[in-house]
């Protein structure tokens, strides 16, 4: 069963201890034999980790390719929190997994693939703007936002 699994995923998210100890709490259960222990450590992690915890991080990249679709889904949502803005290694992981068969985990992917790439885009774009057409900065930035097409 995932009772003791819940108990530690829950254990860590109750206490101040627990905010302290999370690693050996909640990235074990990552693997969990039992669905929905895996789901509750997907949705600890933004809650625990702090951003940029490669831990958190890579337990989250685990969590998105995970057979239960439920799983997936809280996995791509937390991938759009955890890693920092311009994330290499998050976008590519990202960017590898946006063919996922659901549909609501491929919008979740989109969403965090935006968020994570959005900020230094801007700021690498503002520094090109000189020898960049305008067009194809709003082209680029409306397809990582997920827009169906760019603005006029």
């Amino acid at each position: 069963g995932g009772g003791e699994g819940l108990m530690q995923v829950f254990g860590a998210s109750a206490s101040s201890y627990g905010r302290r100890a999370w690693r050996e709490a909640v990235l074990p259960n990552a693997n969990h034999p039992v669905w929905f222990v895996r789901l509750a450590a997907a949705k600890a992690l933004p809650h625990l980790a702090e951003q940029g915890d490669g831990d958190a991080i890579s337990a989250a990249m685990l969590l998105s390719r995970d057979p239960e679709v439920r799983v997936r889904r809280e996995a791509a949502r937390v991938l759009g929190l955890l890693p920092k803005k311009g994330d290499a290694a998050a976008k590519q992981h990202l960017m590898r997994i946006l063919g996922d068969e659901d549909e609501e985990v491929r919008r979740e992917l989109s969403s965090s693939l935006a968020a994570v790439a959005s900020v230094p885009l801007l700021h690498h774009n503002r520094q090109r703007l000189d020898t960049a057409p305008m067009a194809h900065n709003t082209v680029t930035l409306a397809a990582l936002a997920g827009a169906s097409e760019a603005p006029p």
